[in-house]
């Protein structure tokens, strides 16, 4: 009889990638994806440059390049209604929006 687990061990194992990070304050990411042109005011209004295009030419926040300090520049230059409101957008965190 044939042990599985040995088997298994010269099996490739499917390597995972994260999630890509979007910017603060978006709602949802399908409606991230549904909503967003990829106009790259976003990534161009960014003073700390972190914001960059990702997978499919879609936003991500990248935290190689440094950090981001919540000062909603990305929000105030998107044409599209894909962030919270600004009036909820400071009762709720952030991160908390975040896909885990």
């Amino acid at each position: 009889m044939v042990d599985l687990a040995r088997r298994n061990f010269f099996k490739a194992k499917k390597l995972t990638t994260a999630p890509a990070i979007r910017l603060p304050w978006v709602l949802n990411e399908a409606t991230f994806i549904a909503g967003c042109t990829q106009c790259g005011d976003c990534l161009t209004s960014c003073p700390e440059n972190i914001i960059q295009k990702g997978d499919g030419g879609f936003p991500e926040v990248n935290f190689l390049k440094g950090e981001c300090t919540f000062c909603q520049a990305c929000v105030e230059s998107c044409q599209q209604p894909l962030f919270a409101e600004r009036a909820l957008a400071s009762e709720i965190n952030a991160w908390d929006l975040v896909s885990p």
